[in-house]
């Protein structure tokens, strides 16, 4: 059997059996839990007998020693319950955490190395929806619920017993409604856990609007659009309301049914253990003893049905969270692991298109060549598939046709995480800070680089003339996402994090768009030093960062349309890239103090 249908076959498990299939690396634990559960169960059983010991020595024998004795008994028999209660709540829940720790890892671990098209088409909150919201239902039911489960088990069948042992008549009068009982729990039961899913889709898409609107709250306080965010989400909090009020209404009515089930047993038992009393066939301690066991089972397989109601949310939990684990993993890379990279880069008619709009073909037979420590700048208006390139480069998605050499050899050949790990560094336009100090920021390049490189990489990087003014230097904490540093700092910051990387391919991508003159001559000093014998791939918007380019390729819709150098293609006033230049000639020669012209940029 291949991987792919193995894949279908794992996905059609039942998700109960999933679960426990978790659960087995912790056996020992469980079965010491379970140990404990056996006993304390037990003992809840003694409690019945006990009354009729003591109800039918104080009728008929009117022993008062004996009655002391049963007393005795059954305070130590409690002692013994009350310790293996505490065990057994202890050893389940520790192992519970530590089962669903171990399952949110492993899903941490399939969303975060899912191919990047993934995530073009599943919103990060529903993603963070399905870490945090439904492992924590799935974390009730591998703990405590099944330790509820195995407990109200052992009291319904050991109750049952006992039952059978005092009066087999009356035995019978209670089983005749357990059919039913049992009918409604699968009717109900597939129903709730249908509409359990659909309740934690939808909660998952409300968390999604709150995790956008939160992280982009500048952006929303800005436009003054807080009331169109509330609509938005309280619209979301509504259609789970209505998915949860579903949910609960079945669980309702089941309990309801369980319920007067219950209480209906206990009717049937006074209404004819009256009468067996009543013509001698039994004591009143019997009798008192058979009503408490009636109310133990019919309480255990009340609850046993409240409990099967969670284990079906569960089950849509963990279908939601299985479907992410049986999904295919990224990296289908190649396995080559070169020591060195010269960095020669071919594009060999590559076409391509993004899988979330496959009816748009962003790249089409777009070929041309870096050779080894050249700096190549991509220009053309927005959306003529420059970002894309780079992309490409970094193995983010796959060419649908043509291919791309990196030093003569097919990328799709190597190991794409360690090409990016070793080989290729990115600055972007807006590069991604951690919430974490400089210090780590800096060295997430190189995560071994002592502190005496990163102090050298930010000085490369102009970084220390911001760094040594904050009161705790690199170890200041840059907030979410850099926050509390500007775009030129963040970039600085950015730029010190590729140095440290010290890669043979750098690949800039709008580097210096969004930044005022200041900053953007300092990030510019910075990237030179940082340009310096490495193969550099520059993406611009703004044509004034690519003058000093080896040589430039100019693309639109997809389609690569010219090449060459700055001054050879301003010589061609019908090509694009001159037709680019005018449009941003005011831009260009404000930015260079009127000192230039066109053939200067």
């Amino acid at each position: 059997m291949g991987n792919k249908e193995a894949k279908i076959m794992e996905s059609r498990i039942p998700p109960f059996k999933r679960l426990f299939e978790l659960a087995l690396p912790e056996w020992r634990w469980l079965l010491a839990g379970t140990l404990f559960l056996v006993i304390g169960s037990l003992t809840t059983l003694v409690y019945p007998q006990a009354i009729r010991l003591v109800i039918d020595q104080a009728l008929e024998n009117q022993d008062i020693q004996k009655i002391n004795q049963t007393a005795f008994w059954l305070l130590l028999i409690f002692a013994v319950q009350g310790v293996a209660v505490s065990l057994r709540y202890f050893i389940y829940t520790y192992t519970g955490e530590k089962i669903v720790n171990n399952l949110r890892s492993r899903l941490y671990q399939a969303i975060v190395n899912r191919e990047i098209a993934f995530f073009d088409t599943n919103l990060t909150g529903e993603l963070l929806s399905r870490i945090t919201t439904d492992t924590t239902v799935i974390q009730n039911t591998v703990t405590v619920n099944i330790s509820m489960v195995l407990r109200n088990i052992i009291m319904a069948v050991g109750g049952t017993v006992l039952l059978l042992i005092h009066s087999v008549q009356l035995s019978l009068l209670i089983l005749v409604l357990v059919p039913p009982v049992a009918l409604g729990t699968v009717y109900f039961g597939k129903r709730i856990r249908r509409t359990a899913r659909k309740s934690q889709d939808a909660l998952a898409k409300a968390n999604q609007i709150a995790e956008e609107t939160i992280s982009s709250i500048r952006t929303v306080r800005s436009f003054s659009a807080e009331p169109h965010e509330e609509k938005r989400y309280s619209k979301a909090l509504r259609k789970a309301l209505l998915e949860a009020r579903k949910r609960m209404g079945h669980i309702a009515i089941f309990q309801g049914i369980t319920t007067f089930a219950g209480f209906a047993i206990i009717a049937l038992v006074l209404w004819y253990g009256g009468r067996l009393v009543f013509t001698g066939q039994m004591t009143i301690g019997a009798l008192t003893s058979f009503i408490l066991y009636t109310v133990i089972v019919a309480f255990s397989l009340a609850t046993l049905g409240s409990l099967w109601t969670d284990f079906m949310r569960a089950g849509g939990a963990a279908e939601r969270v299985f479907e992410i684990l049986d999904s295919s993993k990224t990296d289908d890379s190649g396995k080559l692991k070169q020591k060195t990279c010269k960095g020669n880069i071919q594009f060999k008619h590559v076409g391509f298109t993004y899988p979330s709009r496959d009816d748009l073909h962003v790249l089409n037979d777009v070929s041309f060549e870096i050779h080894t420590g050249e700096s190549i700048a991509l220009v053309g208006p927005s959306g003529s598939g420059k970002s894309t390139v780079s992309r490409l480069l970094l193995g983010f998605y796959k060419p649908d046709q043509g291919e791309i050499l990196l030093d003569n050899t097919e990328l799709s050949s190597y190991n794409m995480s360690w090409l990016r790990k070793k080989h290729i560094g990115l600055v972007d336009q807006e590069p991604v800070l951690f919430s974490t100090t400089i210090m780590n920021n800096i060295r997430y390049g190189n995560p071994n680089a002592s502190e005496s490189e990163v102090l050298q990489a930010a000085r490369e990087a102009n970084a220390m003339e911001f760094i040594d003014q904050f009161p705790e230097g690199f170890e200041t904490m840059v907030g979410e996402r850099g926050i509390k540093l500007s775009g030129g700092q963040k970039q600085r910051i950015a730029i010190a994090r590729a140095i440290l990387k010290d890669p043979a391919i750098l690949i800039l991508d709008e580097a210096t768009s969004a930044l005022d003159s200041h900053s953007e001559s300092l990030v510019k000093e910075a990237l030179t030093k940082l340009m310096q014998s490495r193969t550099t791939l520059i993406i611009a918007h703004r044509l004034s960062t690519v003058k000093d380019a080896s040589r430039v390729f100019v693309l639109d819709r997809g389609r690569t349309l010219q090449s060459g150098t700055h001054r050879e293609l301003m010589q061609d006033k019908s090509g694009t890239y001159y037709s680019l230049v005018q449009n941003q000639i005011i831009d260009l020669v404000t930015d260079e103090t009127a000192s230039s012209g066109p053939s200067d940029v």
